[in-house]
């Protein structure tokens, strides 16, 4: 899978290997001269492995450069849950998700969460109810439609900014209509079990996000409470990518004159934070230094979590919330892409301005001016969705 990169390991690793071997034989022989006691020179023995463990090193990264970038992973099964404060920090399954997360959030600030503990079961129905929404006649959704007076409802066409985007969603809130305003449910006939799956879904990963930045803010320094503390209403939604009626392999340029086609077109959330359960089907892609990365997911049930701009503005740009898009998969493979996920967003009257922590350790203090987030959530929705104006 790899170009230039792989060729070049592959005629620099059998002589690496040769050559840490021969070390390695040398270690356990002990060197020349060593005495029939079995003393051995201690310095040179010493010397020895340092050489022996220098190759490897030298192998292992000549192997991590030619190889394509993966993003980062989070084991999330220590990070404590919602309301228990500090306690449990310290554990050794903490200490390491905090590190994880430590290192995902400066760098690309979007990866991969496993050890959730978030039911397999539910998952499940999520996806099934997911794929019997969109399979719903087109009339019928259009039933659902959401307006300005509303974000929650069904929409076909969709905007980043002033480019459209190629999806069709549906955003739902259970828990929170006097935040969002009221969900247009389909009805019990057509999917008798929808509402009730997609409340137990809301709930849930509300819970996660308060444990992800929880697991941030002691990354930062802080209590846990600094930021799980800020979520407020939520808004969970299901998105539906049809598939491109004319375009080269997933990734690919265009062909000569044939317009790139996105799902979602590159943008940064403005939220806290944003959980994806990508089903099956790829096609996300995050900005990581100068090139665009696409995003695999091999493991299981495992979640896709983006950083958004306020978990920048908290902590002071020391964490960086990523610019991602989603490519529309060929016509070829005959496969759309979906995915159901939640957009995390702060109380609506709370203000956002840089963690006094995380100002501190900045030579030039806070690098953010305070705002109120309810404020700039709504700008924001008004001016990226298009249909709802």
């Amino acid at each position: 899978a790899c170009s230039g990169g792989s060729q070049e390991l592959r005629r620099a690793w059998p002589s690496g290997l040769a050559q840490a071997r021969g070390l390695r034989a040398a270690v356990r022989s002990g060197p020349a001269g060593a005495c029939s006691g079995g003393c051995g020179d201690i310095a040179a023995r010493r010397r020895t492995r340092q050489a022996a463990t220098g190759a490897m090193q030298r192998g292992l990264a000549l192997a991590a450069a030619a190889m394509p970038r993966r993003l980062p992973r989070v084991d999330a099964t220590g990070l404590p849950r919602a309301g228990a404060g500090s306690r449990g920090a310290s554990s050794i399954n903490s200490v390491m998700a905090v590190a994880q997360l430590a290192a995902a959030c400066r760098s690309p600030g979007l990866f991969v969460v496993t050890g959730h503990g978030v039911d397999a079961q539910l998952l499940a129905e999520v996806r099934q109810q997911h794929d019997a929404f969109f399979a719903l006649p087109a009339d019928v959704k259009r039933r659902l439609r959401r307006d300005r007076k509303s974000q929650c409802g069904y929409y076909e066409s969709d905007s980043t900014g002033s480019r459209i985007d190629q999806r069709e969603g549906f955003n739902f809130c259970a828990a929170s209509a006097e935040a969002f305003g009221p969900t247009r449910w389909p009805d019990s006939a057509e999917l008798p079990r929808f509402q009730e799956v997609m409340a137990e879904y809301e709930t849930v990963m509300v819970d996660l996000a308060r444990r992800l930045l929880g697991g941030i803010a002691l990354s930062i320094g802080t209590k846990p409470s600094a930021l799980a503390d800020l979520v407020g209403p939520s808004l969970p939604g299901l998105l539906h990518y049809p598939v491109a009626a004319s375009m080269g392999a997933l990734g690919d340029a265009p062909e000569e004159g044939e317009p790139e086609q996105f799902g979602t077109h590159a943008h940064v959330d403005a939220n806290l934070l944003t959980i994806v359960n990508q089903h099956d089907i790829g096609g996300l892609e995050v900005r990581w230094g100068d090139e665009w990365v696409g995003v695999e997911v091999t493991e299981e049930n495992a979640f896709v979590v983006n950083l958004g701009a306020m978990v920048q503005v908290l902590s002071n740009d020391e964490y960086r919330a990523p610019e991602h898009r989603v490519r529309c998969t060929r016509a070829e493979d005959g496969q759309s892409r979906n995915s159901s996920l939640l957009f995390c967003f702060p109380h609506a009257d709370v203000s956002i301005a840089p963690l006094p922590l995380a100002a501190a350790r900045s030579e030039t203090g806070a690098h953010f001016r305070e705002f109120n987030a309810g404020e700039f959530m709504h700008r924001k929705y008004l001016a990226d969705f298009g249909d709802a104006q």
